[in-house]
């Protein structure tokens, strides 16, 4: 049975985006340029705060703040099917079924939690042994917005990203994608689409739902997300001296074909909220089954005509029944 679905609003949340199988987002001009656009459209109404994101081969991690529960699902569902779209018509398919069921979207609860998890997102391609710092990694990441922010909560960084219309994209001449090929594409999407949306980035801006605003606060735990990086990034690199193996490494990695064949590991269940305070979880874990209660009962009473009984904030109710009008036949 699914776990209901509760996304309190102003919180942060890690938002995991899986692919069924292949690499589809490899490091490309044009897989950059398709994914900002995607990214950028979506956040043209301001459904999200975007605060940093990690684009792997395979899956993406996304660190936000949700200011309310649709809206957060509507920003994950809008980027996967710009994504799924954009792909379809690159590879010439009238059908793909590229994204695993439901996204995995996770409430970051505490502060530490949160820093871990940063550290975690950008730690990713080193602990896949692509390369040995995230800083040589060609993917899509925000990293570089993260690392040159200053220390203020309201930074923003924001970048005019070419809104892609999908009739605009070519069918791509090989998988095997190569370099020129790659740029030829790239330069006649840049030109045949002129509208530009902003890709807006607010790296610090999460602190903000663990009431942190002070610079030198921000400073502190810049520095330790950065120290966090680099012990993971160096317990990689003991791990491939050890095993007697390098990372794949910048150059191969710009090679890499479209949708390359990769089967995913399996993955562990599925969990709705992090934190390193226990008596914190046991707390909200309570607190969404009275919530799942209060949910069936409030079912129960719409069932019953009762719409006067409001839906839990951060919740999904169920359509209204449809109306009709009963016509007397005289």
């Amino acid at each position: 049975m699914l776990r209901l679905r509760y996304y309190p609003a102003n919180c942060v949340y890690e938002v995991t985006l899986r692919v069924r199988e292949g690499l589809p987002f490899v490091p490309k001009q044009i897989i950059e340029l398709l994914l900002k656009s995607a990214m950028a459209r979506t956040q043209r109404d301001f459904k999200v705060t975007l605060c940093h994101f990690v684009w792997m081969g395979n899956h993406a991690h996304l660190l936000v703040v949700g200011q309310d529960a649709k809206q957060l699902t509507a920003y994950y569902a809008e980027v996967q099917k710009k994504i799924t779209d954009y792909i379809k018509r690159l590879l010439g398919k009238s059908y793909l079924s590229l994204w695993e069921t439901r996204p995995s979207v996770i409430l970051v609860a505490d502060y530490e939690a949160a820093l871990n998890r940063i550290a975690y997102f950008y730690a990713n391609p080193a602990k896949a042994h692509l390369v040995d710092m995230i800083e040589q990694y060609p993917g899509l990441v925000s990293f570089h917005h993260f690392q040159a922010a200053p220390h203020k909560i309201d930074y923003s960084v924001s970048e005019d990203v070419p809104w892609i219309r999908c009739p605009s994209i070519p069918e791509a001449p090989s998988r095997d994608l190569s370099e020129k090929q790659d740029y030829r594409i790239y330069a006649l999407l840049k030109e045949t689409n002129k509208k530009l949306e902003q890709l807006t980035i607010k790296p610090h801006y999460w602190m903000t739902c663990f009431n942190i605003r002070e610079p030198e606060m921000i400073r502190k735990t810049s520095e330790r997300i950065m120290e966090k990086l680099r012990a993971h990034e160096l317990a990689a690199r003991e791990h491939r001296v050890q095993k007697g193996f390098s990372p794949i490494g910048r150059k191969r990695l710009l090679r890499m074909p479209l949708l390359l064949r990769h089967t995913p590991k399996k993955y562990s269940r599925r969990i709705f909220i992090i934190t390193t305070c226990n008596e914190l979880r046991i707390s909200y874990i309570k607190h969404v089954d009275a919530i799942w209660d209060l949910c069936k009962e409030c079912y129960q009473r719409w069932k019953q005509g009762d719409f006067n009984f409001i839906w839990p904030p951060g919740t999904f109710p169920p359509c209204f029944p449809m109306s009709a009008n009963v016509l007397g036949i005289g």
